[in-house]
């Protein structure tokens, strides 16, 4: 089964964070950057100008020609039938391991696709050529291809979300310190403690995308 991975830096947990928030925080904005990755982008390796931009292998004049025969259609690439588009875009399992924070294994998130075909999931040979010219493999590699405008807005999507976690946290805990009975202190004289700053550290985490 062959792994993609998107790798790029993730926030240095703000000091009024507890780490496991943190933890989870990012791993909800992996898994809501994958969502949104496999909505927008993962269509878009069905569609006819997907072989330049992703890259694909060239298809032969004959593999056209005999594909379009069996199949009629524009002899989209990846499209035969329609079984593999319907399927892989509307079909997938999300999976995280590792922790942002506290563990030895970094984080990392994983989006799970597959063809809905004997082989599709890599557990057969994936040398072997279907339908004479392209292999699974080769198939499952244009699958994973992303552009780098793709990956700049995977980043920016996770960037946003994890952000937007951590403020409504912040929110809910000072509605919660306000609207406590006064009996637990004196709000009149309570001083909040100041946040530390927060600002993007060494660590990693990676994307793996499987198909």
């Amino acid at each position: 089964m062959r792994v993609i991975s998107v790798v790029i830096d993730i926030p240095t947990r703000p000091g009024d964070i507890a780490g496991r928030f943190h933890n989870l925080y990012v791993k909800q904005a992996l898994f809501e950057a994958l969502r949104l990755h496999h909505k927008k982008n993962i269509p878009l390796h069905f569609a006819p100008g997907a072989p330049s931009k992703y890259g694909y292998a060239k298809r032969s004049f004959k593999y056209n020609r005999e594909k379009q025969r069996k199949y009629g259609g524009n002899a989209v690439d990846l499209v035969k039938t329609g079984a593999s588009r319907e399927h892989m875009t509307h079909n997938m399992e999300l999976h995280s391991s590792g922790a942002a924070e506290g563990s030895k294994k970094p984080v990392s998130a994983t989006l799970r696709l597959r063809f809905p075909f004997k082989g599709g999931a890599g557990r057969y040979k994936s040398d072997t050529p279907l339908y004479r010219t392209i292999t699974i493999d080769q198939m499952r590699r244009e699958m994973q291809a992303m552009t780098d405008q793709e990956r700049a807005e995977f980043a920016g999507i996770f960037w946003r979300t994890y952000w937007g976690y951590v403020q409504r946290h912040r929110s809910k805990r000072k509605r919660s310190q306000f609207s406590r009975p006064a009996a637990w202190g004196d709000l009149g004289t309570a001083t909040p403690r100041a946040p530390k700053p927060a600002g993007w550290g060494s660590g990693q985490w990676g994307t793996k995308f499987k198909l």
